[in-house]
């Protein structure tokens, strides 16, 4: 038997629609993304210290920020938001993409991911989390943000806008 709120989380793994970041429509994503290019400036990118918990706290439960492992053979979630996996008791702050209980949450974080990583460019994701049960359905916005040194990413900042699915 599955553990309390475990069993929302096994959605179909169905692949993202990826996006440039420019076309992001979720108001706080836009926010973060307008940001994230402000401290940017002449930069490639910005580093994960130049962001402070103030600078997001406007959507601090919807942010997951992950460490690139072994040039994006995985990624560890390095902090995760109280409201970026509703109904899920189990938190993955700590834990590798490739160990989280939803197989579609696996296959399409890592895809984001890695696409951000090797572009070292800011994305939009648009995923729709299909679990057979219109309760538990969700459309999702992800702005995925590379945060490093140089040209190197070592760290992508997302935020994601849940949405029931229309």
């Amino acid at each position: 038997m599955e553990e309390h709120g475990t069993h929302l989380f096994r959605s179909a793994p169905t692949a993202p629609d990826i996006r440039p970041a420019d076309t992001v429509e979720d108001e706080n994503l836009r926010y973060v993304l307008g940001h994230w290019r402000a401290l940017k400036g002449a930069r490639a990118m910005p580093a994960r210290a130049d962001f402070t918990p103030r600078d997001l706290k406007r959507c601090l439960p919807v942010v997951h920020i992950y460490d690139v492992i072994d040039g994006c053979a995985d990624f560890r979630a390095r902090l995760v938001g109280t409201g970026v996996y509703p109904g899920l008791d189990e938190d993955q702050t700590g834990k590798l993409v490739s160990e989280h209980p939803d197989p579609g949450v696996r296959f399409r974080f890592a895809l984001v991911l890695r696409h951000v990583a090797e572009t070292a460019e800011p994305a939009r994701s648009v995923s729709y989390r299909r679990t057979g049960s219109l309760l538990h359905d969700m459309r999702t916005e992800g702005l995925w943000l590379p945060l490093g040194q140089a040209d190197r990413v070592e760290n992508i900042l997302a935020i994601s806008a849940l949405k029931a699915p229309a």
